[in-house]
């Protein structure tokens, strides 16, 4: 899955879309200890409910991200090597749903699904 990348809210792209729309919500807050944040996905959608089509969207979704987190690093002052290993650096977790600690919620919605993050009981 080839991915091209534009950010920005009037970004225009080389190739004609579909009007399929996936997306995510990605936010980080302070916290009250010294050096460490908080933060999670609240919501995401799919614009598919087929499995294979959903990886793809995450691939798409993956590479946005990562090429944002860097042009952000870079533009504040960190080096691209240096924000390169802070993500191939990452630890991680080995498992994730009923016996990783996170549980998802979903919902259904015209465009495909849409879910928040809830912490397992």
């Amino acid at each position: 899955m080839a991915t091209e990348v534009k950010h920005g809210a009037a970004a225009a792209f080389r190739t004609a879309l579909t009007g399929g729309e996936f997306s995510v919500q990605v936010v980080g807050n302070y916290t009250v200890m010294r050096q460490r944040g908080a933060g999670g996905v609240p919501w995401y959608q799919f614009a598919s409910n087929r499995p294979a089509k959903r990886l793809n969207e995450l691939l798409v979704l993956r590479t946005c991200f990562l090429e944002w987190y860097l042009q952000q690093w870079i533009k504040h002052g960190g080096t691209r090597r240096r924000g390169i290993k802070e993500v191939r650096g990452y630890p991680f977790k080995r498992k994730y749903g009923p016996r990783g600690g996170l549980r998802w919620t979903r919902h259904s919605a015209a465009r495909g699904e849409v879910g928040r993050r809830k912490e397992a009981r």
